[in-house]
């Protein structure tokens, strides 16, 4: 998937083209079974071999999660992907409409778009005013 491609389908998604940053010319998807069977159980793993693994208010919150979660999916991408391309996983800050900002991940996989909670690796449903008021899509 080109990176035109990529930031075409967020856009159908009602992101706001301005808050996206495309950062590879060419993107990999992964298919949506290891995404939703895989992807979570391989990251907890991760998490739980870490010492410090919990949320902590402003030290280990949220943001540095999705983080986490972010440059485990560049790590698993450039280990077992040997076609050299940028895997369609990223950050995503928004706006809750229970109030407060968060920063979760976007990926794209089987050319759909999921959101992914990394603090417990669960797959959640934003509303569309949330999905609106995207601060920041890094992928």
């Amino acid at each position: 998937m080109t990176g035109q491609a990529l930031y075409d389908l967020l856009t159908d998604h009602d992101i706001h083209g301005d808050k996206i940053f495309i950062l590879d010319e060419e993107y990999s998807q992964w298919d949506k079974k290891f995404l939703l069977t895989e992807f979570g159980s391989n990251f907890e793993r991760l998490k739980g071999s870490m010492v410090r693994n919990v949320y902590t208010t402003n030290l280990n919150d949220c943001d540095k999660f999705a983080l986490l979660a972010h440059w485990y999916a560049q790590y698993l991408n450039a280990e077992f992907n040997k076609d050299e391309k940028g895997i369609a996983f990223g950050t995503f800050s928004y706006r809750q409409d229970n109030g407060g900002y968060h920063q979760i991940n976007v990926i794209v996989a089987s050319d759909k778009v999921y959101f992914f909670e990394p603090q417990n690796s669960t797959f959640p449903t934003l509303s569309q005013s949330e999905i609106e008021s995207c601060v920041n899509l890094s992928i």
